[in-house]
């Protein structure tokens, strides 16, 4: 059992399904101040949720909880992402005209 931050993954068993391979993890709460919860995770999750602990654990300078990343993860805004995406005038361009395309369409059949 791997415990940190009131988090402890309590099990991880691998198997297969048409193929291909499956990792699972079981995370358990054991702070006292909350109930207890499992949660099962594929490994794909259960790493891309250990990355974001760990580049928030960067940006704050201090240890962060797989909790923490959880939270941080479903706070998130739409807005919180403006400016993180380099676009060329020509992806500019296509993106509005596909807007105009769809509003065409929508407002034909509304």
């Amino acid at each position: 059992m791997v415990c940190s931050e009131g988090w402890c993954v309590v099990s991880f068993f691998g198997w297969e399904f048409g193929g291909a391979s499956k990792d699972i993890y079981t995370i358990l709460s054991t702070l006292p101040t909350m109930s207890t919860k499992s949660i099962r995770l594929s490994e794909e999750t259960y790493r891309k949720l250990v990355e974001v602990a760990g580049r928030l654990q960067v940006e704050l300078k201090r240890p962060v909880s797989i909790e923490e990343a959880i939270k941080y993860l479903l706070r998130r805004k739409i807005s919180d992402l403006a400016g993180s995406w380099d676009v060329s005038d020509e992806e500019v361009r296509e993106i509005r005209e596909s807007l105009r395309r769809g509003w065409r369409e929508w407002k034909r059949y509304a």
